[in-house]
């Protein structure tokens, strides 16, 4: 399962393509001569060339647009905090390709929704979150992602990988978890998943004080 899973993470993550997209500093020849702004700089351009192929043209403007503030933002902060250029831009190169592959993913599952496979959106007024299950090696094994974060402060967040087994329409969820008692459980009804967590994984502290994981998620489709 995990294997699986990681290999299509990769596959994402190393697609190449030509040409720059997204933001590029003002003295970015000058930070080419850097090994490590350079082959990051190269992934990030290679990772937003295939999201331009995959996603529909509003979804990557939005993206390509969010990016390049974070990007600026975060590394104005970091240089100011004391890091050099090439470290503060390759930093922020590197968190808006991982992000990216992980919206690719989003894609992929949203576009592949069969039976229990895909992405789920947390149905919530207090929390943002997500769930995603994939299609794993064995049978009736899945890969498990759940995020959630508080939409008001503290803004308290948590990710969550784990292994899930599928008997009927229940799931039980290993996440690596050394107490027994602290069990994650998903039930699917339909397009609806329905996360139930153990008191015991409640006080874990697994996402953040006073972040809860139960509740309903809803597919979305492509």
């Amino acid at each position: 399962m995990v294997k699986k899973f990681t290999a299509f993470f990769l596959f994402l993550a190393l697609a190449f393509a030509p040409g720059a997209q997204g933001f590029t500093p003002k003295n970015h020849a000058e930070l080419l001569k850097d090994d490590f702004y350079r082959e990051n700089r190269q992934q990030y351009e290679n990772i937003m060339a295939e999201a331009k192929e995959r996603l529909l043209a509003d979804e990557y403007n939005k993206l390509a647009a969010d990016f390049e503030t974070e990007i600026a933002r975060g590394a104005a902060e970091s240089i100011k905090a004391g890091d050099s250029e090439t470290e503060a831009y390759a930093t922020e190169y590197i968190a808006a390709t991982e992000r990216m592959n992980r919206e690719l993913i989003f894609d992929w599952l949203r576009k592949n929704a069969a039976g229990v496979q895909g992405f789920y959106r947390f149905i919530s007024e207090a929390y943002d979150g997500w769930l995603t299950v994939q299609e794993g090696d064995g049978p009736a094994s899945w890969a498990i992602s759940i995020f959630v974060s508080q939409k008001s402060e503290p803004q308290n967040n948590g990710e969550l990988n784990g292994e899930g087994k599928l008997d009927g329409g229940r799931m039980a969820v290993n996440y690596g978890n050394d107490d027994a008692s602290a069990t994650i459980t998903i039930t699917f009804d339909g397009e609806t998943a329905r996360v139930e967590t153990s008191r015991a994984f409640k006080e874990s502290g697994w996402f953040g004080a006073n972040v809860v994981i139960d509740g309903n998620y809803g597919k979305e489709r492509k």
